[in-house]
């Protein structure tokens, strides 16, 4: 059993972060599953703090006044979930929750709706629970990013690449998914 105070080592997840919004986060994460779904089942995860209405497509699991966890169903909107679903992910969840509850919200998912598979995971917020097989951290030539670079990033085994709206500064065949642990470069 895990102590509440111990972050998460897990292979399993590949963990797409940036600061701000259209960066290019699920734009990536789209190729990798795209790239992995066929011989592997990928589950996707998009982690939000900003709260939205669900639409009908997204079925709810869990609720509190703080956080909830919910499951995309229709490959067919332009919602990231979707857009991850629609790339060949076996399943699609939508987690939103207050940034000082997201390790709340992430033990309730790993606990009720964990299915051991690997994991391509849109969210900045678990850097700081968690040790990713890999993580990847986008800055964007679309947006400034004068903030600096978080201590939970560096030493987390995330890598810094670059977006300029159409490439990355990225190998994806140096990415390896061994059984469900994600490696890079090896």
């Amino acid at each position: 059993m895990r102590k509440p105070d111990q972050r998460y080592h897990l292979p399993s997840f590949l963990i797409i972060s940036g600061m701000g919004r259209n960066t290019g986060k699920t734009t990536l994460a789209c190729r990798i599953i795209k790239e992995f779904s066929e011989k592997e089942n990928i589950t996707a995860i998009k982690i939000s703090s900003h709260f939205h209405e669900p639409t009908p497509e997204l079925k709810l699991l869990f609720k509190t006044k703080d956080y909830s966890i919910s499951k995309e169903y229709n490959p067919g909107t332009e919602k990231d979930s979707s857009k991850m679903l629609r790339a060949g992910a076996k399943d699609s969840f939508y987690i939103q929750s207050k940034k000082d509850k997201i390790k709340e919200a992430f033990d309730k998912y790993m606990k009720e709706f964990d299915q051991g598979n690997a994991v391509v995971c849109e969210s900045s917020a678990l850097a700081k629970i968690l040790t990713p097989g890999i993580g990847f951290i986008i800055l964007s030539d679309n947006i400034i990013n004068d903030q600096p670079q978080s201590e939970n990033f560096s030493t987390n085994n995330f890598k810094q690449i670059n977006f300029d709206g159409k490439k990355f500064t990225l190998s994806l065949e140096k990415i390896k998914l061994i059984e469900t642990s994600w490696f890079y470069g090896i």
